[in-house]
């Protein structure tokens, strides 16, 4: 006779909001299949509830189908906690340590804050971390700032939100590869210098998050780069460009440049580009094999930094558009392992695998 595992999740919308509905879509979607509990930490306030029903209203979410619970002491070492509000600001306030079952906590963007947050991870017993991939595989700098979570990492990958589709035929793309995407210092005036001052150290030696971003947006009346590359790159110091839709843009090229960054994970534009039907060129990077994308079949791979061989491969899809187009399909073909509702689903079964 099985055991009944209870699954709770901790503040739903504390840290997601409206962006549920977009980049992590999935989390919605996987609330709304599994009806898990919630358990609510904050101090019931007025202003809490009306938060919290503005947000069941927006995602059009029955509240009346949920469990709620304000206090973790019940349950049992069957049990399953789940919190995929990432680094939040409650840090120092969240207490997770009398949960006496199996915990799964998003670190989402891992980078701020790092020793706190290891040491808040650590004081309250999670058992595994989930990530953009395999951060205990594939970052020297998650790997110096959580060293107790090697091998207890679970690849969650961004998805793509349904909006993003093939909506322009392969041939009416322009036979081009387009970069688009945020640039970001390394040392971010946005951010607060305490927040990133591990960041700042680690990565010290390089200006910006995204390397190849940098190097096209700085350099991009190179000779080397026309009739190939679109640069869709802001002009810095502005750091975004709000100026275009991103599914429109992707199904006006035929490639995109993808940029996992110092951090080195696939970013969303992974998923989203493929299933805009725009072919993905990337560096030559497990952290893409292990997501099912192989070189010359569903992708185009390069030597990372080498940025010559970008162009030449480029060029070499321009003058060989049917090997480009199978390449198109393919790609079409791998990117419904990411919807956001098979996302979802790989949650949920990651989770129970290890529960």
């Amino acid at each position: 006779m099985s055991i009944k595992k209870n699954l709770i999740v901790v503040d739903p919308f504390d840290n997601l909001g409206i962006r549920v509905n977009n980049i992590l879509n999935y989390y919605k979607i996987f609330i709304l299949n599994h009806k898990p509990i919630f358990y609510i930490s904050e101090k019931i306030t007025i202003k809490l509830i009306r938060n919290y029903l503005a947000m069941f209203l927006y995602h059009k979410i029955n509240p009346f189908k949920f469990k709620y619970v304000l206090s973790l002491n019940k349950f049992t070492e069957s049990d399953i906690l789940l919190d995929l509000n990432g680094v939040h600001k409650k840090v120092n306030e969240l207490d997770l340590s009398n949960f006496k079952g199996k915990s799964f906590f998003h670190l989402l963007d891992f980078f701020f804050n790092p020793l706190e947050t290891n040491n808040f991870l650590l004081k309250n017993n999670i058992t595994y971390l989930l990530g953009y991939n395999y951060h205990d595989k594939y970052s020297d700098f998650f790997m110096k700032y959580y060293p107790t979570f090697k091998n207890k990492v679970v690849s969650i990958p961004f998805g793509y939100h349904k909006r993003f589709q093939p909506l322009n035929t392969f041939y009416k793309r322009q036979k081009k590869a387009v970069i688009l995407g945020s640039l970001n210092p390394i040392n971010d005036p946005r951010c607060k210098k305490e927040e990133i001052k591990s960041y700042m150290e680690f990565f010290g030696k390089n200006n910006f998050m995204h390397p190849i971003r940098y190097k096209l947006a700085f350099d991009r009346e190179n000779l080397l780069y026309q009739k190939v590359i679109d640069i869709r790159l802001p002009v810095y110091p502005q750091t975004k460009d709000f100026s275009y839709d991103a599914v429109e843009m992707m199904n006006r090229y035929q490639m995109f440049i993808n940029d996992e960054s110092v951090l080195n994970f696939p970013p969303a534009r992974t998923y989203e580009g493929i299933a805009a039907g725009c072919v993905m060129v990337c560096t030559d990077n497990s952290i893409y094999k292990d997501l099912g994308f192989i070189n010359k079949k569903n992708c185009i791979m390069f030597k990372k930094g080498d940025y010559e061989d970008l162009v030449k491969k480029i060029k070499y899809y321009q003058k060989n558009q049917k090997e480009l187009a199978k390449i198109q399909k393919n790609s079409l073909k791998l990117a419904e392992n990411f919807t956001h509702e098979k996302i979802a689903d790989l949650l949920y079964e990651e989770i129970m695998k290890r529960a």
